[in-house]
């Protein structure tokens, strides 16, 4: 049995098999910008800049995070060897005592009593002149974290590093030296790879970096 089709699926289809050849097309180019943009980048000369300042400006770093572990340590730890010579008081926030960092913490200061109930503030012994407090905000959203806290500063100057991200060891000078320079208010590091050895952390690195902060 034969079913004659109507001009209008006829139609239909058309027009469904054009929008799919049009989106596919569309993505292709997509793609290829990426590539591109990779390609720029990696034959680029670089030009980085020589921040020679020392800014003695006191700085509050902000450090949300939630269950991030020994990744949160490490944050921190960036931040303590910041070749930053002025006054630095550090923030680790997070929810509660329940959080993932809280165990290992408890395990490198065993005289701290870390299990006390949110909101509260705990003070880690001072490192190179640099002041660390874990605050327990009983929040978990990043930007509830962020704004309980916030309010409370007095510092004229605030930084905030991502619990799974490091700091390099000049971050907060160059930024001071470049905010008192362009006598702006707020400016975004860069940012590059921890690790990219390997397939799958080169491409996390190359959609991440080129393709949504640069491309897009």
């Amino acid at each position: 049995m034969v079913i004659e089709a109507h001009p209008r699926h006829y139609r239909a289809m058309t027009a469904l098999l054009i929008a799919s050849a049009l989106l596919v097309s569309a993505l292709t180019l997509y793609s290829l910008a990426h590539y591109l943009c990779a390609a720029v980048f990696l034959f680029s000369p670089s030009k980085k800049r020589s921040f020679d300042g020392d800014p003695m400006d006191a700085v509050s770093v902000l450090v949300p995070a939630r269950n991030e572990g020994e990744s949160a340590l490490r944050a921190l730890a960036s931040l303590v060897e910041q070749d930053h010579s002025g006054p630095r008081t550090l923030y680790l926030l997070i929810k509660d005592s329940a959080d993932s960092c809280i165990a290992l913490l408890a395990r490198r200061h065993p005289d701290i009593l870390f299990d006390v109930p949110a909101p509260n503030t705990i003070e880690l012994p001072e490192r190179e002149g640099c002041v660390t407090m874990v605050v327990y905000t009983g929040m978990d959203p990043k930007s509830d974290k962020i704004n309980y806290m916030v309010s409370q500063l007095s510092t004229p100057y605030l930084a905030i590093l991502d619990a799974d991200h490091q700091a390099r060891p000049d971050w907060i000078r160059t930024s001071l030296c470049l905010l008192h320079e362009k006598n702006a208010r707020i400016i975004q590091g860069t940012r590059g790879p921890l690790v990219a050895h390997g397939f799958f952390p080169m491409w996390d690195s190359l959609h991440q970096h080129i393709g949504c902060e640069v491309f897009n």
